[in-house]
């Protein structure tokens, strides 16, 4: 939580970033890269015991990714709008960004399939 974000992750072992695009901090930038990972391991991943020393099949494509609950708060005044991003960066699609009296909310669901998302400030 800062005077600029306020982020709240659902998720055991997830981590979510948030970060500005350019040379303006958070706190002014007018867009924002958010990142949320968890657990991810390739399909067919096994390991020779329980003891978890060595691997007995190190998995192949496409990689299983925990899904990641959380929400991000963006404390800025304007029309905010949310993009998916692929694994480029390029926009996949708008995503719904509800207001609060807290400001606009992206809520990450785990449900659709992704790790990067923008927000941007118009």
């Amino acid at each position: 939580r800062t005077d600029a974000l306020t982020i709240d992750d659902d998720t055991p072992y997830a981590v979510v970033a948030v970060s500005s695009f350019g040379t303006q901090p958070i706190k002014t930038a007018k867009r924002l890269l958010v990142t949320a990972i968890a657990r991810v391991e390739p399909t067919g991943f096994r390991w020779v015991d329980q003891g978890k020393r060595d691997v007995a099949d190190i998995g192949r494509p496409p990689l299983l990714q925990e899904p990641v609950r959380a929400k991000v708060v963006w404390r800025r005044a304007g029309e905010v709008k949310a993009y998916a991003l692929d694994a480029d960066g390029k926009r996949t699609g708008r995503v719904d960004v509800r207001i609060t009296a807290d400001g606009p909310v992206l809520t990450i669901d785990g449900k659709t399939p992704g790790m990067h998302w923008e927000l941007t400030l118009e």
